[in-house]
């Protein structure tokens, strides 16, 4: 008999998202404590493309075995919620992270910056090799283990990277997409050096450089780049360190092709990244409310804010192939 929800006692909930929240568990007989994606079944048949989205999310993870990546440790539903059990980062994610480091020790967070950006290279580099494109890197999809570790996480937005991807649906998210995503052109393992681009940018100033008041204004932004109308380029150029300003530049290059090559580049450079002395860490604010914290038995869980399903009966998809992969 495959996992289920009595086989973990649940905590709380640790982070969230539109159609989802990440809640702390830590599993019975082992004792291994976890991180539980829940989707509830009501939105799922609400909502039929977010189907796709889970379903492309766990299929990617479990071609992915990696200290860089956010293992998928466990995949099942019930007749309430799917559930997708994953590697525990007791750091939060980098935009907590970055955001830290840059308003209480900047001396000791630019120290870091390279060995960090590192970390990036290597586990978007790894996952190129499992032909797969990510689709969605920012940093608050890179999470971080409390003890100076990246870990890649949220594979929804992914795809094959064997063959180039026709679209007409953006994926990812619109500060960090590349121009080819937010025009709906052919999609290809460009748009993740792309993004790197972009998060690397928000590494020393906090942000993307195409962050907007509204998304309209994040697509102009990111079309008046392409065009040589934006002050996006000015930026680069005034606001990061001069090592940086070349890499930064290459990676946010508007033909994919080139930006490929510059890529290479940036691998290259990046195993002089090394660890330095003393490293800027951080532990999620949750961690510390762990202590004394109640966990409740999954046979009896229940999570607030996500109504019941008022139908009876799972989806088959999910029934017929998600019991049969767990290593708990």
């Amino acid at each position: 008999m495959g996992p289920s929800r009595n086989d973990f006692l649940f905590g709380p909930t640790i982070g969230q998202g539109t159609f989802s929240n990440v809640i702390y568990a830590k599993h019975k007989k082992s004792g291994v404590e976890v991180a539980i994606k829940v989707i509830d079944q009501f939105t799922l048949k609400r909502r039929p493309e977010m189907v796709n989205m889970v379903w492309t999310e766990q299929d990617s993870l479990r071609r992915c075995r990696s200290p860089c990546v956010i293992n998928l440790l466990a995949f099942f539903s019930d007749s309430d919620f799917v559930y997708m059990v994953q590697d525990l980062a007791f750091g939060g994610d980098l935009h907590m992270l970055l955001r830290f480091g840059l308003s209480s020790n900047r001396i000791l967070w630019y120290q870091s910056i390279s060995y960090y950006c590192r970390q990036i290279v290597d586990a978007i580099s790894y996952v190129h090799t499992e032909n797969i494109v990510h689709g969605d890197v920012k940093p608050q999809n890179i999470l971080h283990d409390g003890r100076g570790k990246l870990r890649l996480a949220d594979f929804g937005s992914s795809f094959t990277c064997d063959a180039q991807r026709a679209t007409q649906i953006a994926v990812g998210t619109s500060e960090y997409s590349s121009p080819e995503v937010l025009t709906s052109c052919r999609l290809s393992i460009a748009i993740d050096f792309w993004s790197v681009g972009c998060v690397f940018f928000a590494m020393f100033v906090g942000e993307s450089p195409f962050r907007a008041a509204s998304e309209a204004l994040v697509v102009e932004s990111v079309i008046d780049y392409t065009n040589g109308k934006s002050k996006v380029a000015k930026d680069v150029t005034t606001k990061l360190p001069t090592s940086w300003k070349l890499i930064v530049d290459g990676l946010l290059n508007t033909n994919p092709v080139d930006r490929g090559k510059e890529w290479d580049g940036v691998i290259k450079v990046s195993r002089n990244w090394n660890e330095p002395e003393e490293l800027l860490a951080l532990e999620a604010p949750w961690r510390r409310n762990l202590e004394g914290a109640s966990l409740k038995d999954g046979s009896l869980f229940y999570q607030p804010g996500i109504p019941l399903p008022e139908y009876v009966g799972r989806f088959i998809l999910f029934d017929e192939h998600c019991r049969q992969d767990h290593t708990l």
